[in-house]
């Protein structure tokens, strides 16, 4: 019968002969292209949030000189001074992922619940991943602080003390 409907369709040059699990695979295809570029996008919004959060850390720390200044002035080593913005940078970066999977959670729950109708019902959140997730971005945030942590614990005491 194959050999019989490949005759027909091959009068068809758009036309192509499937069976169900070829379909399948042609369909599975086209959603794990879709889902590479949606990775792709996302290892970019990522390296974006790096470079936004070693920004940010840079400029809070040029704004507490002075207060970076006189703790080193009563006794903090410079190493506490690093580990503090680390873990600044580590919290900074927890929050915006547990806020991002927040927010993808909710739509994938969304769009699950719209397309319903059209074969799209079952919902699978991968706990684990997003767990590994959030550990990765929290090594990313801490990752993203080394030279803003390096430039802070080498300022000289008594210049940003005089800061203003």
């Amino acid at each position: 019968m194959r050999s019989a409907l490949d005759s027909v369709v091959t009068g068809y040059p758009s036309a192509e002969l499937q069976d169900r699990t070829e379909f399948k695979d042609a369909q599975a295809a086209q959603v794990n292209q879709l889902l590479a570029l949606v990775y792709v996008l996302l290892a970019f919004a990522i390296i974006i949030a790096l470079f936004g959060i070693a920004n940010t850390l840079s400029l809070s720390i040029h704004e507490r000189q002075r207060e970076m200044g006189l703790l080193r002035a009563v006794g903090q080593y410079r190493s506490q001074v690093r580990s503090s913005i680390r873990w600044e940078s580590a919290i900074i970066a927890v929050f915006g992922t547990v806020l991002g999977l927040v927010v993808g959670v909710s739509f994938g729950v969304a769009i699950v619940k719209a397309l319903g109708t059209n074969g799209l019902k079952v919902l699978t959140i991968p706990v684990s991943g997003l767990v590994v997730i959030t550990v990765l971005g929290a090594l990313a945030g801490i990752l993203a602080s080394v030279r803003p942590a390096w430039r802070a614990s080498k300022l000289n005491i008594l210049q940003a003390i005089a800061t203003e």
